[in-house]
């Protein structure tokens, strides 16, 4: 059995996603990150991916740009810049948000990055 499941480029709905897997991750989001995420999604970042990996018992909502919010202040976000383990903060990844009581992430793409061929 595989430890992620995923779902690319899931539908926005009415405050979820349409697929049911996809809604079943979101729901598991706290809400500091799902509030970030819905101001994201309002303000035309794309969702590419929610996934959730069932070993580590987390989900992670990745959009396609860098963040079009303000930088969340609040004590129990973390932000990672750069790749360290566990923060899925790889190359191609502009930034992470980790809630650092639930360990669930936002994850932005650096859409500028360019893959060294």
């Amino acid at each position: 059995m595989k430890d992620t499941r995923w779902v690319e480029y899931p539908e926005w709905g009415d405050g979820g996603f349409v697929d049911p897997d996809a809604n079943s991750f979101w729901v598991e989001m706290p809400g500091n990150l799902r509030g970030i995420a819905i101001t994201e999604i309002e303000r035309g970042n794309r969702v590419s991916q929610i996934l959730r990996n069932d070993k580590r018992g987390i989900v992670l909502l990745e959009f396609e740009r860098a963040p079009f919010s303000d930088l969340p202040n609040e004590s129990e976000i973390v932000i990672h810049t750069r790749h360290q383990y566990g923060n899925y903060c790889y190359e191609g990844t502009k930034c992470t948000y980790e809630d650092s009581s639930s360990g669930c992430f936002l994850a932005f793409l650096d859409p500028n990055y360019e893959e060294e061929v």
